[in-house]
């Protein structure tokens, strides 16, 4: 599959994924309420850092080494340190309920060890799929899970579960899908033989994916715990904004990375010129999407909130999630453009050195912001440590050489948000009709601005598509 189709595909699997994970948190908050999601957004929080440790150095480094080896051994040691990892979730999770910190509840720390290995389980096969260039089976990966999540979920909350009822619900949804869609890699890991030889070479960089890792989450969700330990109010209302921003923009904007890294990775092996001219695109396509995305979310999130999180939530929710937009946007930058160098040249020290400033920048502003200004310091607080992140992301890869920036593509995509925040400044709002209409009215007016100035190359490729179809026939 090329990379355009393999981006396409990614996007509608993954765009369609966003909304299902939108729909499941609507679900979750509007059923357990700020108290119950509460609970769940710390389960989530502790299986983030536990994860981040644990499991996710593992998924990186299958995405980074397999698009070049191709080696089954890799699948192999790479799922078993997986299950062994998971393991060792499990006896800390018991630790953690027996010395269980007075701010925690009680189950919360087993709750988020059984989310983090079943996630755990989920996310290597999808990024096994990733890495072997199967968008199509990824993406059937993921619909399913998003499909299964929301509907098991809601059931076992009907039935007086609580918020474990969310966390098994997604547990059952991580299962099943894998079982059902892509079950390849488990059966590669359970038949194949463990060869110590595949790791080498990878040791260095998996520790200091290790120490990013941990640093990353950190950054995104040390803020729950800082609320939750300094008894901070308001902490299901942030945890369910956060979520439904995060939900949507990291499955967004995540789509083109996984259809591309692969691709980026196989270039820089076989030479710089050809590095650059893929790199090049991707950042094209990256420019054009981010500010579209992020301006049309922060025109409709107090939409959003009322229709999605409810009266409980809508009013302290829509506060927030403007800005917690803003902070997924720096996020995504410095993730998901800033960051491929380093990961190319393998100087995951000099990542883990950005998150670490980033993290330190948040935590401090978070200590003194949260008790003052609560959960909005805490989005503030965001903004201001992923905006750290992307000004040092960008002097590193200055030094490593520089990037392709599109400036051409971003000016015309800048225009677009203009043009089409013009538009939905004088469109009502208040219900789910008019919320829809502007967001139809929105994309169609960017698409528009897009094909006329041919963002990121996006006119010429239809007009080759559509000549070559006609040719055809």
């Amino acid at each position: 599959m090329s990379a355009a189709r393999a981006s396409l595909a990614y996007f509608l699997t993954r765009g369609l994924s966003g909304a299902l994970a939108v729909a499941t948190v609507s679900l979750f908050a509007r059923q357990l309420g700020p108290h119950g999601y509460a609970s769940y957004t710390l389960a989530a929080t502790v299986a983030a850092f536990v994860g981040s440790i644990l499991i996710q150095p593992l998924h990186s480094c299958l995405g980074r080494f397999l698009p070049a080896s191709k080696d089954n051994g890799l699948t192999v040691a790479l799922g078993r340190l997986l299950l062994g990892g998971g393991g060792i979730a499990a006896l800390l999770a018991l630790l953690l309920e027996v010395f269980r910190p007075h701010w925690l509840p009680p189950g919360v720390a087993l709750a988020a060890a059984l989310l983090c290995v079943i996630q755990g389980i989920f996310d290597f096969s999808a990024q096994w799929a990733s890495a072997s260039l199967m968008a199509r089976r990824y993406g059937r990966l993921y619909l399913l899970k998003s499909f299964l999540a929301p509907a098991m979920g809601f059931g076992l909350i009907a039935l007086g579960a609580g918020f474990w009822g969310a966390v098994l619900g997604m547990c059952s949804a991580y299962l099943l899908a894998t079982a059902i869609s892509l079950p390849q890699p488990w059966t590669i890991v359970r038949k194949g033989r463990f060869e110590r030889r595949v790791l080498d070479g990878i040791g260095s960089y998996a520790k200091g994916l290790t120490v990013s890792m941990l640093l990353g989450v950190t950054l995104s969700w040390s803020d729950r715990l800082l609320m939750a330990a300094l008894s901070v109010a308001g902490l299901g209302i942030y945890g369910a904004a956060a979520d439904l921003t995060q939900q949507g923009f990291g499955l967004i904007f995540s789509a083109l990375f996984l259809a591309w890294f692969p691709r980026l990775v196989s270039s820089w092996e076989n030479g710089v010129d050809q590095y650059r001219d893929q790199l090049a695109r991707y950042l094209r396509l990256s420019a054009a999407l981010m500010p579209a995305v992020t301006v049309g979310f922060v025109w409709v999130c107090s939409d959003l909130a009322h229709l999605l999180l409810g009266k409980a939530f809508s009013a302290e929710a829509a506060r927030v999630m403007p800005w917690l937009a803003l902070a997924a946007l720096c996020g995504g930058i410095r993730t998901y453009m800033t960051d491929i160098p380093l990961h190319l040249h393998k100087r995951l020290d000099l990542q883990g050195g950005i998150v670490a400033v980033c993290g330190v920048c948040g935590m401090g502003l978070n200590v003194i912001l949260l008790p003052r200004y609560g959960i909005l310091g805490a989005a503030w607080s965001s903004v201001a440590a992923n905006l750290v992140g992307v000004v040092l992301g960008l002097l590193q890869t200055r030094r490593m050489g520089g990037m392709p920036w599109p400036w051409r593509d971003l000016a015309i995509s800048l225009i677009g948000v203009l043009v089409m925040s013009a538009v939905l400044y004088g469109m009502p709002e208040g219900s789910l009709f008019r919320m829809l209409a502007r967001v139809a009215a929105g994309a169609f007016v960017f698409a528009c601005v897009a094909l006329l100035a041919d963002l990121a190359g996006g006119r010429t490729w239809l007009v080759l598509r559509l000549r070559a179809r006609s040719g055809a026939c």
